[in-house]
């Protein structure tokens, strides 16, 4: 098969590094895969021997409200008429609206694929906002023109990536085509902890995320304290990404007094190397459409503790590989159930081997397979 998969960007982030993951495997399973990129930025770093071919088009394409749009982004025009795609999957929003808007032949057989990396808010009508404001309009033009789309480019497969956002695109009234989960997948060898693992003292504890309001990392600072407050154990917690909200984070490490515990690093390219030599790894997110990051903290060896925040319940399986507490939890429960697996060192070792089996159902191989498979009876 001749697979296009199309995202805006390579910037560090779980969608990112699948895109890469999958575009490798696949051309590995000697498949002809191009990987397009709408803007020529990111730190995530390319395979060394890439199966795969890639382009930077750096065409910026803008849906104009009451103003007329160009009929379709030209450079990416060419490249699906050159390359000639059996498939075009398509990865966050921008590159959802991009690839559609880039007409194709009727005579061309394409199966168009679009990897639901969240719930996307384009594919319902919009709501919470007053009728009447310019953000409303715009969102519901969105809509329509995406809609619309949809019906142009047939046939059309979304790829939920958990039960809770398969269920969201499953309600979305009139959303015309197959609907599959698929449980998203990482590189298992990459994160696996090439050292036996022992516990030691200070506690470490590991997160990683962009600092926005949805992933609450501010939430750990209070579970920080209560940690710091108890004599008998020493944490310290280690943050990587980076945001807006990552200045007002630091600044209530100070106000709380925990400065010495924490430590924000910023985007890395070696996630890896981080969680290998962390202990526990903590989530705070309050919504979570699956959790990539969690799988890849497992396949490190580390336990997870998380707040329920929708679709990581398919992955953390209390006293097996961790613990999900309930959304409301408060930061001093929590921190207690950090100190509960921290100083019970044979549950700490059963939910690290849980992890490790954990991760092991998320491996990029046979999640390729499974990919093909749809795409070959999409071509049907």
């Amino acid at each position: 098969m001749r697979i296009l998969h199309i995202i805006p960007s390579l910037n560090i982030g779980g969608a990112e590094r699948l895109v890469i993951d999958i575009c490798q495997v696949l051309g590995k399973m000697d498949h002809t895969v191009k990987l397009v990129v709408l803007h020529k930025e990111g730190g995530h770093k390319l395979p060394q021997n890439p199966t795969f071919s890639i382009e930077y088009l750096n065409e910026d394409f803008v849906l104009r409200f009451l103003r007329h749009s160009k009929k379709y982004p030209q450079k990416l025009h060419r490249v699906l008429k050159c390359f000639n795609p059996d498939i075009i999957h398509s990865h966050l929003q921008e590159a959802e609206f991009v690839s559609r808007l880039a007409a194709l032949s009727k005579d061309h057989k394409v199966a168009w694929f679009s990897h639901c990396h969240d719930s996307m808010s384009r594919i319902r009508p919009p709501s919470g906002w007053a009728p009447w404001s310019k953000s409303w309009y715009v969102a519901w033009y969105e809509y329509r023109v995406l809609r619309r789309l949809y019906k142009k480019n047939q046939p059309q497969h979304f790829l939920a990536i958990s039960e809770s956002e398969k269920k969201y695109f499953e309600e979305s009234k009139g959303l015309d085509g197959k609907i599959s989960l698929l449980r998203n997948a990482i590189d298992v060898e990459k994160f696996t902890r090439p050292t036996k693992r022992l516990s030691k003292d200070p506690l470490s504890l590991i997160n990683v995320g962009s600092f926005q309001a949805k992933k609450n990392q501010a939430y750990l600072l209070l579970v920080l304290k209560h940690l710091k407050a108890n004599p008998k154990v020493q944490a310290h917690l280690t943050c990587l990404g980076d945001g807006d909200l990552k200045v007002p984070f630091l600044n209530m490490s100070k106000e709380l007094g925990v400065v010495p515990c924490v430590t924000a690093t910023g985007n890395v390219s070696n996630v890896a190397q981080y969680l290998w030599k962390g202990e526990v790894y903590v989530h705070s997110a309050k919504y979570e459409p699956f959790g990539l990051v969690l799988v890849e903290a497992m396949a490190a060896g580390l336990p997870v503790i998380a707040l329920d925040a929708g679709g990581n319940r398919d992955i953390v399986e209390d006293g097996v590989n961790g613990y999900l507490l309930p959304k409301d939890t408060n930061p001093k429960v929590f921190a207690e159930k950090i100190m509960a697996v921290w100083q019970d060192k044979e549950l700490l070792a059963s939910l690290q081997k849980g992890a490790i089996r954990t991760a092991a159902k998320y491996d990029i191989g046979p999640y390729c397979q499974k990919l093909a498979k749809l795409y070959e009876a999409a071509l049907l």
